[in-house]
């Protein structure tokens, strides 16, 4: 029975590449081709007043996170692809700039349910860059002070001997209470400021480092965070790969932090967070420490599973990433896989879509991913930096 559904199994992937792939022995792109649907889809669930909104999570249910993640994905495929519905951009730019606070914070509408603050405030300053209307100089400046304002520094009760320090969180860090601190969040803020113009040197040394310590890099001097004994000196064995939080501790997925292993374990999407960080830190290509993360990700190279979280774990981290996994696999593909990329891993990984052009990823309710919006977002975005890839 066994070898009988290994088989099927085995015979089902192979059915899935080649439909992955069939457009293109007729002669068109597939990456294009699945792109444009999905943007389409998407643009057809956008609210009249531009936004986007959660059906599925009460904390994403006002837009204003969703929104300016969702517009962004959207505005990196070109419309001859994906034709972009008249007014439809500039109704989702006036909905992000209506929900920007008077501090420069998004996702605080409503006090008692925050909707991800950080990261809605640095795609919002993302999506306004990308715009480039001089109107939003104003709403540029203000979103940039308040990202720089919320990373953990000495102004908000963080010192370099911390090891939240220089990191980014869920929302801005209270004197001597960092809170939900981890790369993702570091990574994404990075990117926005480097995006606009407003990293500075200071805030960028902060930030580096934070990317020391979740690299483990050798010439961190701090211990590394572990569930293990306080008082044991902790090193660890360097390999090149990230982990997610040195705060968080219950939120690093691939193992660790045990007496057995003091030290938390590299894995796939928190090495691409950090591969990406580095280099919008500022940190050159051939430096060693991004040189370390690409070999990493060049020994770790699959798609579909996002190596170093085991399988079978007790809460199901890695399908929970799915969708996640490929989209900030494709953001650093351009380091580490050939310059000519063979996107059907990804083709192949992204399954199939639903009836309504949307994706989904059920057993992903940890990262939200069973929320069609939420899957669809990073699955565009995944696509479209293979489509933009492909036009380099």
């Amino acid at each position: 029975m066994n070898r009988v559904c290994a088989a099927l199994v085995a015979g089902l992937a192979v059915v899935a590449l080649c439909a992955a792939v069939s457009d293109a022995s007729a002669g068109e792109d597939p990456v294009a081709e699945r792109a444009g649907r999905l943007a389409s889809a998407l643009w057809q669930r956008q609210r009249a007043d531009g936004g986007w909104r959660s059906e599925t999570y009460a904390v994403l249910k006002t837009g204003q996170a969703l929104t300016p993640v969702v517009l962004q994905a959207l505005m990196r495929i070109p419309e001859s692809l994906a034709p972009r519905p008249a007014g439809s951009v500039e109704r989702a730019v006036a909905f992000i700039r209506a929900g920007i606070d008077e501090r420069g914070a998004v996702g605080m509408g409503d006090p008692d349910l925050l909707e991800y603050p950080t990261y809605a405030t640095a795609y919002a300053l993302s999506c306004l860059v990308d715009r480039r209307d001089p109107v939003d100089l104003p709403l540029i400046a203000r979103l940039t002070q308040r990202l720089i304002g919320s990373q953990c520094q000495e102004s908000n009760g963080s010192t370099p001997g911390h090891p939240e320090y220089g990191g980014w969180g869920f929302s801005a860090p209270r004197a001597g209470q960092p809170g939900h601190i981890d790369l993702a969040h570091t990574r994404i803020v990075l990117q926005a400021l480097r995006a606009a113009d407003a990293l500075d040197d200071a805030c960028a040394a902060r930030a580096l480092l934070f990317l020391r310590l979740v690299q483990r890099h050798p010439s961190e001097t701090r211990v590394q965070p572990s569930f293990a004994a306080a008082d044991a000196a902790i090193r660890s064995d360097y390999d090149g790969g990230f982990y997610l939080s040195p705060v968080v501790l219950a939120a690093n997925k691939g193992g660790g932090g045990s007496p057995e292993q003091p030290w938390f374990s590299s894995y796939a999407t928190a090495t691409c967070d950090g591969l990406a960080a580095l280099v919008a830190a500022g940190v050159a290509i051939d430096d060693e420490r991004v040189t370390a993360a690409i070999a990493w990700l060049q020994r770790h190279p699959r798609w579909d599973w996002p190596e170093g979280i085991a399988r079978g774990a007790s809460e199901p981290w890695g399908e929970s990433v799915r969708f996640y996994h490929l989209s900030v696999r494709a953001l650093t593909a351009r380091w580490h896989m050939p310059i000519a990329a063979d996107w059907s891993p990804l083709l192949l990984a992204l399954g199939h879509a639903r009836t309504d052009g949307l994706y989904a990823n059920p057993p992903g309710f940890l990262m939200k991913e069973d929320d069609p919006l939420v899957a669809s977002a990073l699955a565009l975005e995944a696509l479209a930096y293979a489509v933009e890839s492909d036009d380099e």
